[in-house]
């Protein structure tokens, strides 16, 4: 039975602990450690339990068989049936080295939880802001056998951030499908700047069969990230788009190159600013590309906003037009008003000004109103109502303003937490049509989703398969759905 034998909390309140020499100022640590068995040398400041071994400090709490710990420096070493809990993380390992002031530390034969996500590894190296893990797998899947599991020679983890991985296999029900130098898989919810591995095949007027890959990796660090959009047509090719990312926090900075970017097929993937999926056929090289996005914040209270400012060179198809573009753009939006627990109003502007090569430049505003109505956990609709206005002149069509006053509808029904259904229309009050219209009918199967979509323009058909864990965020947020196409 274990017995709180040893209390150095209470002898270090009470001045117990070693004194400090002229040279070493430093105070002891204030935490407990208790056992079946301990020895405490008053000389050094070092602990030393065995036995159902267990110590606490702050927000962590170390068990062991034994625990060795120094008082002054925060130094443990701790041997046999480890397990160390500290916020949100679970590690357990089989030997372990750990500094409780710098939170710094080396696990062997390890496995760790954080949040969603677990690793295994051989050896495992913490910091107060990331995990390091050799010969490690990982997974977001809780099943004993995870529908999907990375295995890397290197895994690096940054919390709530992104999971980054060197020579890496990837495996689907236990079969390996697939085999990279590097990949990176972004944690934010909707956050595409490392989206990971996202195949994706179907068909459309425009390209005929295809088959694509979205792959995100990061080169290095946790501010670098990079990834590439590639797919092969039966009509028209080859076709792809290139980002090299740098996240300081507070922005992302982007280098893009593209061959034959469709903007109407992935306009996600177009970050310079906010312009909507295009319904007429464009097809864009970026070569290159230098783009500055400062990520949504607060300008007021009530208002946030973020900022683009963009310099390139770019060729366009079919028109044939080419030539040098930069432009600032900005787009602002109120916090929502919340007439009732279900409905919810916003209003919200975007601007962009443009100067090209040729001596021409453009203007373009577009104030909005949106309202978003939730009910339940299984209904969610966004209605957004945009007049878009442009002067001036430009010579490529993808700045071109396609819908002037545009009424724009988002519908997410989950009938079953399994099952996700999104609509999505495009409707021009000016000329009373409907240019553009699609629906994505989403499966989840445990850990993985495979989802069937449509889209009117371009008559495209696409499947897909990614991640389990998105679908919830975008029911709870249906405006997100406002120009991410299908």
């Amino acid at each position: 039975m274990q017995r709180p034998w040893l209390l150095l909390l209470a002898a270090l309140a009470l001045g117990l602990a070693r004194p400090a020499a002229a040279e070493d100022q430093r105070l002891p640590l204030r935490f407990t450690l208790a056992a079946d068995q301990a020895e405490y040398d008053l000389t050094t400041g070092r602990a030393l339990a065995r036995g159902h071994a267990l110590l606490s400090f702050r927000d962590a709490e170390l068990r062991a068989d034994s625990i060795e710990a120094d008082t002054v420096t925060g130094q443990l070493q701790a041997y046999g049936g480890i397990t160390l809990t500290q916020a949100d993380r679970i590690l357990q390992a089989e030997a372990a080295e750990y500094n409780l002031q710098t939170r710094r530390g080396v696990m062997l034969q390890a496995t760790a939880a954080a949040g969603p996500a677990r690793f295994t590894g051989q050896r495992l190296e913490v910091t107060p802001t990331r995990m390091s893990i050799d010969q490690a797998t990982f997974t977001t899947c809780d099943r004993p056998r995870p529908d999907y599991l990375l295995k890397a020679r290197r895994i690096v983890y940054y919390p709530d951030q992104r999971v980054t991985a060197r020579h890496a296999s990837l495996y689907l029900y236990g079969h390996r499908v697939l085999s990279l130098p590097s990949l990176s898989r972004s944690l934010r919810r909707g956050d595409r700047v490392a989206p990971g591995i996202s195949p994706h095949s179907g068909w459309s007027r425009r390209d005929g069969a295809f088959l694509g890959l979205i792959y995100g990796f990061a080169p290095g660090g946790a501010q670098v990230a990079a990834s590439a959009d590639v797919r092969y047509t039966q009509h028209r090719g080859p076709r792809g788009l290139a980002l090299l990312n740098y996240l300081p926090g507070w922005a992302v900075v982007s280098l893009a190159g593209s061959y034959r970017e469709d903007l109407a097929e992935s306009p996600s993937t177009y970050a310079l600013e906010p312009l909507p999926p295009r319904i007429r056929r464009v097809l864009v090289d970026r070569a290159p590309e230098l783009s500055v996005q400062v990520r949504r914040g607060s300008l007021l209270p009530w208002l946030k906003g973020e900022f683009w400012a963009a310099v390139g060179a770019y060729r366009e198809r079919p028109s044939g037009a080419s030539g040098r573009r930069s432009s600032l753009a900005a787009d602002v939006e109120t916090d929502p008003w919340h007439l009732s627990p279900s409905l919810s109003l916003s209003a919200g502007a975007g601007w962009r000004q443009a100067l090209y090569a040729a001596g021409l430049d453009q203007r373009v505003l577009a104030p909005r109103v949106g309202a978003r109505v939730l009910a339940g956990k299984g209904f969610g609709l966004g209605l957004t109502y945009q007049h878009r206005t442009a002067s001036g002149r430009t010579p490529f069509s993808f700045d071109e303003v396609e819908i002037s006053r545009e009424l724009s509808g988002n519908l997410m029904l989950v009938p079953h937490p399994g099952w996700r259904t999104q609509f999505v229309t495009r409707y021009d009050t000016g000329r009373h049509a409907l240019p553009d219209a699609g629906i994505t009918v989403t499966r989840v199967l445990h850990c993985l989703e495979y989802s069937l979509g449509w889209r009117k323009s371009g008559g495209q058909i696409r499947l897909g398969v990614d991640l389990a864990g998105e679908g919830g965020e975008l029911l709870r947020n249906p405006s997100r759905l406002q120009g991410s196409g299908l």
